[in-house]
């Protein structure tokens, strides 16, 4: 039966290495090395070796590093390499843009409310209903770069109960908020 090595090339943090290469050593005669397509994180290299009774070396390289040696007893069939002075950047899943549009969105908003709220010192029914629009918008999508949970619970008398969670709770306290007026 055949002896299957498996190997992992990890960083500080245990997270694996893209592009290492890891060489095979067999009765401390070099065999082969196997090397992880360009930036494949996650990649465990897997070695097969028909002679269960050999003498197995393995070494680690990474761009720059020192590189790691290791003669793997009998009974190992799974060795991780670490590289204690790399870290491997971690992936965004979406670019600064798709990740916090609302607040980029909301800030303008809010400043255009503030602006509006000064030039119609007295608006019409329809402009104010209009503008406490924008401005729920604008605080929901500003309340949106804010880290932490909020959940509203509000009932509207007998037959509209509204619940909802995060930037939408923010939304619907300002919009069913109605601020005083400052008619005599």
């Amino acid at each position: 039966m055949d002896r299957v090595i498996r190997v992992r090339v990890l960083d500080k943090n245990g997270r694996s290495i893209p592009d290492a290469t890891v060489s095979l050593f067999v009765n401390g005669a070099y065999v082969g090395k196997a090397s992880s397509a360009s930036g494949n994180a996650g990649t465990l290299y897997t070695f097969q070796i028909d002679d269960t009774a050999a003498d197995l070396g393995l070494k680690a390289e990474y761009k720059g590093e020192d590189p790691q040696n290791v003669t793997l007893s009998q009974g190992t069939n799974e060795w991780d390499f670490s590289f204690n002075n790399v870290e491997v950047p971690m992936p965004r899943d979406k670019s600064f843009w798709e990740e916090h549009l609302p607040g980029l969105i909301g800030v303008p908003l809010l400043l255009i409310s503030i602006v509006l709220a000064v030039i119609f010192g007295t608006p019409t029914g329809y402009q104010r209903q209009v503008f406490v629009a924008t401005l729920a918008i604008a605080v929901a999508g500003v309340g949106s770069e804010i880290p932490g949970f909020l959940n509203v619970n509000l009932t509207l008398g007998q037959k509209l109960s509204v619940t909802a969670a995060g930037a939408l709770a923010i939304f619907v306290l300002v919009f069913f908020f109605v601020p005083a007026t400052n008619n005599p």
